[in-house]
């Protein structure tokens, strides 16, 4: 390994935990939460407590229920390296794990670009796309805001985001080394890799379903081809172990019993160019919805074609390079079941999920399908670049290749610079934390906490927000270890989990023992209510359920 791949892969290490790595620290305000990291990792927080506690975990935000359609198998590694090492919750989950997590990605990256190219400048490249690529989002946020930035615009989250979804970053390592063992088995077919593969994908459905599936769907379609094109039946013994597996986890996760997605053809295509926030391309979602009303089904068509490459195109950005090459080597090489057929059909399955399927509760859930599809994307996009430099000129090979990785991080890059700011969007004060350390020294229960207010946000004249107002988390679980009645709502809606009967509570409901306020709410309770102030401080005020 190389200086330079080194030196990538610590740079791109840096580029991916900045954010996530400054959370979770104490500073003059209280602790800070960088980026989305007070909504996505503190849910992680708040499932860890669980889990320290019981497996299966209850439900966060929703006490006395079993959390279902959930694949915890991150937050369960977090909890067990916790109680095997006693590091704090907060340093795996904002630090360690991210950190691994990174390094392993461009380890990854590096030994399966070697094995696939087998030329050093071509890795070199993969690995420069495949941490700092970007959409081509900061064109529409220049256009829009005159700034650069517009990181998600087209909808999908580039790899300088991998860490604030665990789960995610988890899994694409995961994926990387089944691509490698793969590979390797192909060459050599024996038992000890067929059981580290079968072994892999299992472990992918219980990190990330959505990786679990697209790997299933690829060994399923390569099983098939295999018989077909061979008549070899050697890849049906790895795609029939992880079907089996699959059924059995969808069933026993509760996916399989609930209707966890709906059919709704180009959906983030239309979302992403009607939307102002995002494309907002009104003029041309304007004429696709009048050609489709007159009966002009060319021009329609027409339309959706062209929504459809701006979609692709500007989700890859710079990557859009390697699509050409990576098209004419699985057509040159796909029906030989080459090295690259595992790739192929692991990217097909990724690209075309999000374009006809979305998540209900959460349609753009849907969109880490195609996470996949990117990162491989990526590696063909510098093995692309690299290829140029034997048909071009020295001076306009080097030109282009300083144009290219000047555009290709800029969307990203502004991400990260998001993570050097001084302060934070969220914090945890430090009187919250006193009394959350209180309540976590209470005797078990359940904790009533007051309904997220977003209108209460613009009332506070606070830089950084409080968490209590920031957005509707489980930060109360997370720093206090019990699970409350009913919290984060959104994410209630994501798990398809029926909260309805929690919504009119009473104060003096029996399932209720502690009730957890803010004193930014301006509300007490006085002895009238059953309840006892058993904590008081500038910030808080927790009640216990008079026995």
């Amino acid at each position: 390994m190389s200086f330079l791949v080194v030196l990538i892969i610590v740079l791109g290490t840096v580029f991916q935990t900045l954010t996530v790595f400054r959370s979770g620290w104490w500073y003059d305000f209280g602790m800070g939460f960088w980026g989305p990291t007070g909504r996505d990792l503190v849910w992680h927080q708040a499932l860890v407590e669980q889990l320290l506690k019981d497996v299966p975990p209850q439900n966060p935000g929703l006490a006395g229920i079993t959390l279902t359609n959930y694949h915890y198998f991150y937050d369960l590694l977090v909890a067990i390296t916790h109680k095997l090492t006693g590091i704090s919750v907060l340093d795996l989950i904002y630090r360690i794990f991210p950190v691994i997590f990174s390094v392993l990605f461009g380890v990854g990256t590096y030994l399966l670009t070697q094995r696939l190219f087998k030329n050093k400048l071509a890795t070199v490249f993969s690995l420069f796309f495949a941490y700092f690529a970007g959409s081509f989002g900061w064109i529409v946020e220049w256009i829009h805001f005159r700034k650069l930035g517009g990181e998600s615009a087209f909808w999908m989250n580039q790899p300088v985001s991998m860490n604030l979804n665990p789960p995610f970053a988890l899994s694409i390592v995961l994926l990387i080394f089944t691509a490698l063992f793969f590979i390797n088995w192909q060459e050599k077919k024996n038992l000890k890799r067929v059981i580290l593969i079968i072994v892999l994908s299992i472990l992918l459905f219980e990190v990330k379903v959505y990786a679990g599936l697209v790997v299933l769907g690829a060994m399923t379609a390569l099983s098939v081809e295999a018989f077909l094109v061979k008549k070899d039946l050697s890849y049906f013994k790895l795609a029939l172990p992880v079907f089996l597996f699959s059924i059995w986890f969808l069933i026993s996760k509760g996916i399989a019993n609930s209707s966890f997605v709906e059919l709704k053809p180009l959906w983030f295509v239309h979302s992403a160019l009607d939307a102002p926030d995002r494309i907002g391309w009104v003029r041309l979602a304007s004429a696709r919805v009048n050609y489709y009303l007159a009966g002009n089904w060319l021009k329609y068509l027409l339309s959706e074609i062209l929504a459809v490459v701006i979609f692709i195109v500007g989700n890859m950005g710079m990557r859009i390079i390697g699509l050409l090459l990576a098209l004419r080597i699985w057509r040159r090489r796909l029906l030989s079941l080459g090295e690259y057929c595992f790739i192929f059909w692991v990217s097909l399955f990724s690209f075309i999920v999000p374009f006809f399927f979305v998540q209900k509760g959460n349609p753009w859930n849907t969109i880490q399908f195609s996470y996949y599809f990117l990162y491989f994307s990526a590696l063909f996009a510098g093995s692309a670049l690299a290829g140029l430099s034997k048909k071009l000129p020295h001076a306009t090979y080097y030109l282009l290749v300083l144009v290219i990785l000047l555009l290709t991080p800029i969307s990203s890059f502004t991400t990260f610079t998001f993570g050097l700011y001084k302060n934070p969007p969220a914090m945890l004060t430090q009187g919250e934390y006193k009394a959350l350390e209180f309540l976590k020294g209470q005797p078990e229960g359940v904790v009533l906490t007051y309904p997220y207010n977003p209108g209460l946000r613009s009332k506070v004249k606070s830089n950084p927000y409080p968490l209590s107002v920031y957005t509707d988390t489980d930060y109360v679980v997370a720093f206090s270890g019990k699970a409350i009645y009913l919290g984060d709502v959104e994410q209630q809606k994501i798990l398809q989990t029926d909260y309805s009967d929690r919504l009119g509570f009473q104060v003096g409901n029996k399932e209720i023992d502690y009730v957890y306020l803010p004193k930014i709410y301006g509300i007490s309770f006085g002895e009238e209510s059953g309840l006892t102030n058993i904590f008081d401080n500038e910030e808080v005020l927790i009640y216990s359920k008079r026995k």
